[in-house]
Formats: structure tokens, sequence, C-alpha cells
């Protein structure tokens, strides 16, 4: 009687599977969603502005990083990556720098400021230490997000624990999601300038409707209904709300008013889709 039950469910799976994409399988199920999906921290976040109040504090001195993006980020934010490689020892400095902050006297915005420029320099310095390659992906999974080889005021830490554990954990942020770059196409675009405590609030603000302005992140089909988001939007829904319109709803902050109030005439019959992440590059090694 237990097989006949655990062959039931096994048919049921499988016709599931047949009758979608196992993509959307997966995205469309709470089980399958936990087991793929970055852990969700809902508790942290207030579903639209978890950034809070700033303290007082003091800042940390960008200059070094500040000058490598000026001169080897383009205006459509593709990266000189050779260009940064000849002036590697100026991007080793700034991380030297991180590694020494004094973090806990930082103003709670410049902490975030700081964790959110050292997450994108580690990643530089990433691609820098593996020339040539055409996608992050191309590095080895353990030398990659979860080598446990970047020093923040003193604490060694992985990629992933820094995006997850220390951002996403300490900060109830859903803005971080553009700022964070991890030299892919799909990622959010890398800033010509470091993110900074006094100016963090516009600069999210900014990152957030440049990220919408993209047709890979947000693009509308009126005809069809059909809205395509990225899926930066699928992977982290619960940090920008309790469910998918509601992460619609949160994207239209960020539009065109006419757009969003078109979209907004048709919520309840629009169809959500999602753009592939393309993981190629975000610059060159010519």
């Amino acid at each position: 009687m237990k097989s006949n039950y655990f062959t039931i469910i096994f048919f049921c799976l499988v016709f599931l599977l047949l009758s979608c994409s196992p993509r959307n399988f997966v995205r469309k199920n709470e089980f399958f969603r936990n087991l793929f999906y970055p852990e969700e921290l809902e508790a942290g976040f207030s579903k639209g502005d978890g950034l809070g109040e700033n303290t007082a504090g003091e800042s940390f001195d960008n200059t070094d990083y500040a000058y490598l993006l000026d001169k080897y980020v383009d205006e459509n934010s593709m990266v000189d990556y050779i260009g940064i490689e000849t002036e590697e020892n100026m991007l080793d400095r700034y991380i030297e720098d991180i590694a020494k902050a004094d973090y806990e006297n930082l103003s709670r915005y410049e902490k975030l400021s700081l964790l959110i420029n050292s997450y994108n320099a580690f990643t530089l310095k990433l691609i820098i230490q593996n020339p040539g390659i055409d996608s992050i992906k191309d590095i080895p999974s353990g030398k990659r997000w979860d080598n446990n080889v970047w020093d923040i005021a003193g604490e060694k830490v992985t990629l992933s624990d820094l995006e997850h554990k220390r951002i996403r954990g300490e900060f109830g942020e859903p803005k971080i999601h553009f700022a964070l770059v991890c030299a892919s196409t799909s990622c959010p675009q890398l800033r010509k300038v470091p993110f900074e405590g006094n100016k963090l609030k516009e600069q999210l603000d900014d990152q957030a409707r440049q990220f919408f302005s993209v047709k890979r992140n947000f693009k509308w089909s009126p005809d069809k209904k059909e809205l395509y988001l990225s899926e930066i939007l699928d992977w982290f829904r619960f940090d920008f709300a309790e469910t998918e319109m509601g992460v619609v709803d949160y994207s239209l902050k960020y539009i065109d008013t006419e757009k969003a109030d078109e979209i907004e005439s048709v919520r309840d019959s629009i169809k959500i889709k999602y753009v592939s992440y393309d993981w190629s590059l975000n610059g060159n090694w010519k």
C-alpha cells in the first residue's frame, strides 16, 4: 500500500515536470525553492525600505577604489579588466585597507557602503586572478563564492557569506540587490563611483531606477500582457515582497509613471516571466 502511495507521488511529480519547464516547477514549489534558492531572510526585511536610520560614526576612505572605477569602468558599466590588472597594486591596497577598517566605529550607512564596495572590489580581484575567463562561472566553485580568503576588518569571509550573512542578514534593504555586482552581464551595473554613507540612500535609489530601465531586467509586452523580470527578482523574491505580484508592485515604483499605470490597470491578468541570467563577463580582456 505504501509503495503504491509513493508510486502515485512519483508519477504526479513527473507529470508536473512534463507539463511545465523544470525551472518553473522549482520556482512555484515552496519545497524545491527551499532546496535550490538562496535562504529566505524575510524577518530582516521590511518589504521596501529596510535601510533604517543612519547613525553617527566615521567614514571610510575609498580613494584608490574611486580612481579605478572612474578610469576603468565605462559609461555602460563595462569593465576594462586589463586596465585594472595594470594597476592591480591600487586594488590590492584598497583591499588591504578594508582588512584594517575600523568597522565598528563607522556609521550605519558607511558600514553597508563598505560591505557593498568590498563585495564588488573582491569580485574585481577574483576576476583579475583568473585572466582571460569568459564568465565568473569558469572559476571552480570552491574558489569562487565559497572561498574563505577575503578579509573585512580582520574577519575572513567568503563572497557568499558577505552577501547573505553580512549584507542581507544584517541590513534589511532589498535595494542591495541592485548594487552587488558579480562580474556578469545580467548583474546590476557597476557604478563609476564607490558607495558612500552620506550618499547611500540616493545611490541605492539611483541603482534601482537604473536596474529597471534595462530591458533584460524589466520588459513589458502590453499586447500579450507579459512582464519579463530579471531572475534576481525571483531568486530573492521574499527580500522584496510576500508575493510574486508584490515584487511587481515594488518594481513599479522605479519605472516610468505612465508605464507603471498601464501595468497596474491590468494587474489581474499579467503573466510574469523571468529572463534567463546571462553569466557572461561584464567586461573584456582586450
